[in-house]
């Protein structure tokens, strides 16, 4: 497994990645269209292969995207636009993307464009807490990768999700894994 930012993780930042997964893939309905925003390799589309009809992997670098016949690998820069037509999309995943983007209000208003009407945005972003303990385990202990975390633009709080994601109805916003990670999910009005 790997990042657009790093050649391979570490077990602990594979172990991290799992545990997103799990959380997150309960939450997507059997038979939607996905399309996983940040992609890497298509590990998360993998992951969640039997819970979808097709699968578009949307990352910023073309690289050995590992997927099945219901796959499509598109090249994109998250901080513009999504290279996918308007309301065609059921869910729009984003598992630790957010906190990468220069433009994180252009990537929401992306999402929003691309989902049909009900689909669902379901995105993972750590906690402002998660600071100081990511930056311990990259920087001092080296068991996470560094370059991933010194790619971190901003950690945000519940209040600018809140805002940032105004125009989603049943806007949800939960802290896991000890309050380090924050899984934001919502629904296109």
């Amino acid at each position: 497994m790997t990042s657009a930012l790093s050649e391979k993780w570490s077990s602990c930042d594979k172990l991290i990645q799992k545990l997103r997964y799990k959380k997150v893939v309960k939450l997507i309905p059997k038979g939607c269209v996905l399309a996983d925003c940040g992609c890497g390799d298509g590990d998360f589309l993998r992951y969640a292969q039997k819970r979808i009809s097709r699968g578009y992997g949307v990352d910023i670098v073309r690289r050995n995207f590992i997927g099945g016949d219901n796959f499509i690998f598109l090249e994109g820069n998250l901080d513009q636009k999504i290279p996918l037509e308007d309301g065609t999309i059921d869910v729009v995943t984003g598992l630790a993307v957010l906190e990468h983007l220069n433009h994180p209000d252009v990537f929401i208003k992306e999402i929003f464009r691309i989902l049909k009407t009900g689909g669902r945005c379901i995105l993972t972003t750590p906690s402002p807490m998660a600071k100081p303990v990511i930056e311990l385990l990259a920087y001092r202990i080296g068991v996470i990768s560094e370059k991933d975390i010194k790619d971190h633009k901003r950690y945000f709080n519940a209040d600018e999700l809140r805002s940032l994601f105004g125009q989603f109805a049943a806007l949800r916003i939960e802290y896991f894994l000890f309050g380090l990670n924050t899984l934001i999910t919502g629904r296109k009005r």
